[in-house]
């Protein structure tokens, strides 16, 4: 996959798959594009990828290596509205929390070449890529239209837990 798009300078779409289930069911993924690789010690090949749109999938199949081809309909809307003001002491211990996380973890903060604590998308664009969420989680964070309903999740998740 990785030597393909490279090759044809194209992206490529990531997307949740059910082993079990049907390949031609996969309807919605990510679009993203490679912005810069490497092996670690242990020979595994890191791919660093920036995620330009969301997008709808038709016509799925599947080849030889078991990648997955399809036709892709990019979605033009945007990821949340937002209203944050009130929300925004949630925010603030968010960011904090995930500074901290990048401080104790040198690996997880050499991901993130540019880094927007300050950004409250950007921060919970993080803690979503690092939490352990389960599919049933996932799943319902994709449906939330309001930036506020995902802060208050994280908030949840992360502060109300302890």
């Amino acid at each position: 996959m990785v030597k393909e798009s490279l090759k044809s300078e194209t992206g490529f779409v990531l997307c949740n798959t059910d082993n079990t289930a049907n390949k031609g069911a996969i309807f919605e993924g990510v679009y993203v594009e490679i912005v810069d690789f490497s092996q670690d010690e242990s020979g595994y090949l890191l791919v660093d990828v920036y995620a330009l749109s969301n997008v709808n999938i038709t016509n799925v199949v599947e080849d030889s290596t078991q990648l997955c081809y399809g036709d892709m309909i990019f979605e033009k809307r945007s990821l949340w509205r937002s209203n944050l003001d009130s929300k925004r002491c949630h925010h603030i211990e968010l960011a904090t929390m995930l500074e901290e996380t990048f401080k104790n973890h040198p690996h997880i903060n050499s991901l993130y070449k540019e880094q927007a604590f300050d950004t409250p998308v950007w921060v919970a664009s993080r803690w979503l890529e690092l939490l352990p969420l389960e599919n049933g989680q996932k799943e319902k964070i994709k449906t939330v239209t309001d930036f506020e309903q995902v802060v208050d999740f994280l908030h949840t998740v992360l502060i109300e837990s302890k």
